[in-house]
């Protein structure tokens, strides 16, 4: 690969393919993941998953009982965990999650939290424009004078986050951390405005935000028909784009045996103590 007037190797990455899991196996193993790379143990990953059941994802400084509505929760069966990065809340099951995790000095990216969401979203686009999805990058942070749910990581975009027609399909969070870098996100297949709105607390009559949140967020289905291969097949096309767009190469599809037993025990602890799913301080968005 020619970068800078140089030939230089081709960066290799490691792709963890589309599984699913529960939410909380989800969370530890991508703080596992993220543990290992900030120790220069495993290399710079890719992960997609889904989630066995509905479940909400809180983003890492949320409040829990002030904007997660518990007793609705517990009466629909929908897990809810803490994740690692910022943000607000988003409700898995209808859509892809991916996870990024790098060194914030690879050579994909400029350093910086903005410009780490620019180079991802630049793939993120790709796949879904090759998918027929007029995606574009939103400007700027901005918040609807509608955007009444406030606890939803839907309710309004982040800078380079991705809209189709203005109204956003994919959010994202960060985490930062010794060097190294986690971004989550959620590429929206289906969207239920109402189940939403259930489980997260707004500010005004329901009805009222339930039409808010329809009016700002699409989602796959929009544009496609949608099947139950749709996530494992959106999720190989991202994984050419990442690598067309950065230039990368892929190399492993399978966790190290130190990252599962360490999954297993953030796991266990975060059970056990019932503390949050969470990760040493560091720069978050």
């Amino acid at each position: 690969m020619l970068r800078k007037g140089r030939w230089t190797e081709i960066p290799v990455w490691r792709v963890l393919r589309y599984q699913v899991h529960s939410a909380f196996d989800n969370m530890a193993i991508d703080e596992a993941v993220f543990r290992e790379v900030q120790d220069h143990r495993s290399p710079p990953t890719i992960r997609f998953y889904g989630w066995c059941q509905p479940s909400i994802s809180l983003g890492y400084f949320q409040d829990l009982r002030s904007e997660v509505n518990l007793d609705a929760c517990k009466r629909l069966g929908i897990d809810v965990v803490r994740r690692p990065t910022g943000g607000k809340a988003v409700l898995h099951g209808s859509d892809l999650t991916y996870a990024v995790v790098a060194r914030q000095e690879g050579d994909c990216f400029e350093p910086g939290i903005l410009a780490t969401y620019l180079a991802i979203s630049r793939c993120l686009s790709r796949a879904l424009r090759d998918w027929g999805i007029p995606v574009d990058y939103a400007e700027s942070s901005r918040s609807s004078p509608e955007a009444f749910l406030n606890a939803s990581c839907f309710a309004k975009p982040s800078r380079y986050e991705l809209l189709v027609h203005d109204r956003k399909i994919c959010g994202s969070a960060q985490a930062r951390s010794k060097g190294a870098f986690l971004q989550h996100g959620s590429i929206l297949i289906d969207f239920n405005a109402a189940l939403t709105v259930e489980v997260l607390h707004g500010t005004v009559d329901t009805d009222e935000q339930v039409q808010s949140l329809a009016n700002s967020v699409t989602c796959i289905r929009d544009y496609r028909p949608v099947g139950d291969e749709t996530p494992m097949l959106l999720s190989r096309c991202l994984e050419e784009a990442f690598s067309e767009e950065w230039g990368i190469s892929f190399n492993g599809s399978v966790m190290t045996e130190r990252e599962g037993a360490l999954a297993e025990r953030i796991g266990r602890e975060k059970l056990t103590s019932g503390a949050p799913h969470g990760v040493p301080s560091g720069e978050r968005k």
